[in-house]
C-alpha cells in the first residue's frame, strides 16, 4: 500500500511538471486571428533626419478564401532603427506582425548606396524571418516597389515569389539572391553577392538588371545582357534567346541547353578560362538559314559569346569585384593563412582572360 501511494505522488507530480513546461511553451502564442502576416518588407534611406524608412507590406484576410482578392495594407515608420520602427508600428495596428511568411527584402537604391552590412543587420539576426527570404534593390524606392499590384497577382507578393523561385518564368535576366547568400557572400572575402533590381512597369514590375554589391554598398551595375550573361556563366540560367548582328543581318538562337565551366590558374601567367558548350535552334534570321549552313551561325554566336564574356569579365576586374568567386577559389586551393588573401589582392589585376565556348545549332528553326 506504502508503494502504490509513493507512485501515485511520484506520477502526479510528474504530470504537474509537465503542464507547467506546456504552459510556458505557449507563452506567448496568439490566435491566427490576432496576427496581421508581414509578406513582404522595404527600407528605404531616411527623411527629416531619420537613418531609414521601414515600409512593411500586410495581407489582408479574405473572408472567402476562394476569391483570392490581392488585398494588402502598406504601413510606413521612420526611425534611426529598423527594430525601432517595427516596434513603433505595431501601434498602428490592432494585431501583433507575424513574419513567418515574409519572403521579400527591398532595399531602396538610395540606401543601398551605403554600408549593407548596417542596414541587413537586423534581419540577419531575427529568428522568425526566413533565410531563403529574396533581396532586392528597389528604383526608385522600396515603397514604390513594394506598392506594384500587377493584375496577374492573386496573393500579395505572390508574383515576386513565383518570379525569383524554380518555379516562376525561366529567363537569365532574372538572378535570385537570399537572405542566407547575401550574408555569406558580405562576410565572407573573395566573392561579392548580386542583387537583383525590381523597379515599376507600367503598373507591373520589371526584373532584368542587377547590382554587384560590396560591404560599403552599390560598387557595379550590370545591364540586362551582362546579367543574362552573369546567370548562364555560373549555370543558373537553363534557357536563353541569343541574338547577332551582323552588318544588316542579324538572327537569335533559342538556347535549350547552356554548360559553362570556368577554370583559374596561377602561376607566371595568371588566367581564368571560361569553356563550355550551348546547344541551341535558330529562332529569328534576317535571311533564309539551309541545313547546309549552320556552320556560319554558329561561328557568329560563339564570336559574339566569347567577346562579350571576356568583356564583362574584365569590366568586374576594373572595378574590383568578384562575383564569380575567383579569389574564394584561390583562398581555398591555397593554405598559408596569413598572406593568401594579400597574394590574391595583388594577382586578381593581373588576370588574363580566355573564353573557348562552342555553340551547337540543331536545327534551322524551319518547320517544312
Amino acid at each position: 500500500m506504502r508503494l502504490a501511494k509513493l507512485e501515485f505522488f511520484a506520477r502526479s507530480a510528474l504530470v504537474l511538471a509537465l503542464l507547467m513546461f506546456a504552459g510556458i511553451g505557449f507563452n506567448g502564442y496568439k490566435d491566427i486571428d490576432k496576427r496581421f502576416f508581414v509578406v513582404s518588407m522595404g527600407v528605404d534611406e531616411g527623411k527629416n533626419g531619420f537613418l531609414y524608412e521601414v515600409t512593411l507590406k500586410l495581407a489582408l484576410p479574405q473572408a472567402d478564401p476562394k476569391a483570392a482578392k490581392n488585398e494588402f495594407l502598406l504601413i510606413k515608420r521612420e526611425s534611426n532603427s529598423i527594430g525601432e520602427a517595427v516596434a513603433f508600428m505595431k501601434s498602428q495596428v490592432d494585431k501583433e506582425f507575424d513574419f513567418g511568411h515574409m519572403k521579400m527584402i527591398f532595399i531602396g537604391e538610395s540606401l543601398a548606396k551605403r554600408n549593407w552590412l548596417k542596414t541587413m543587420d537586423w534581419f540577419f539576426r531575427r529568428r522568425d524571418i526566413q533565410k531563403i527570404a529574396y533581396v532586392a534593390v528597389a528604383r526608385p524606392d522600396a515603397a514604390t516597389a513594394l506598392n506594384i499590384k500587377p493584375m496577374f497577382e492573386q496573393l500579395p507578393s505572390s508574383s515576386l515569389f513565383t518570379a525569383f523561385g524554380d518555379e516562376g518564368s525561366e529567363t537569365p535576366y532574372i538572378v535570385t539572391e537570399y537572405l542566407f547568400d547575401l550574408h555569406r557572400r558580405l562576410h565572407e572575402r573573395g566573392i561579392d553577392p548580386v542583387v537583383p533590381i525590381v523597379e515599376p512597369y507600367k503598373k507591373q514590375f520589371d526584373i532584368q538588371k542587377a547590382y554587384i554589391v560590396t560591404r560599403s554598398g552599390i560598387k557595379t551595375a550590370l545591364n540586362p545582357q551582362e546579367t543574362g550573361l552573369y546567370s548562364m556563366l555560373l549555370n543558373r540560367a537553363e534557357r536563353a534567346t541569343l541574338s547577332v548582328q551582323r552588318g544588316t543581318d542579324s538572327f537569335s538562337v533559342t538556347a535549350d541547353e547552356i554548360k559553362l565551366d570556368h577554370e583559374l590558374r596561377t602561376g607566371a601567367k595568371p588566367t581564368v578560362t571560361v569553356k563550355g558548350t550551348v546547344l541551341g535552334t535558330v529562332e529569328v534570321a534576317s535571311e533564309t538559314v539551309e541545313p547546309s549552313e549552320l556552320g556560319k551561325f554558329e561561328s557568329a554566336l560563339e564570336q559574339r559569346m566569347n567577346e562579350d564574356i571576356i568583356s564583362l569579365l574584365k569590366k568586374l576586374q576594373e572595378d574590383d569585384v568578384d562575383p564569380f568567386g575567383f579569389g574564394l577559389h584561390y583562398r581555398a586551393t591555397h593554405y598559408n593563412n596569413d598572406t593568401e588573401w594579400e597574394d590574391w589582392r595583388k594577382i586578381y589585376p593581373k588576370l588574363t582572360f580566355e573564353s573557348e565556348i562552342r555553340v551547337v545549332l540543331e536545327t534551322p528553326g524551319v518547320v517544312e
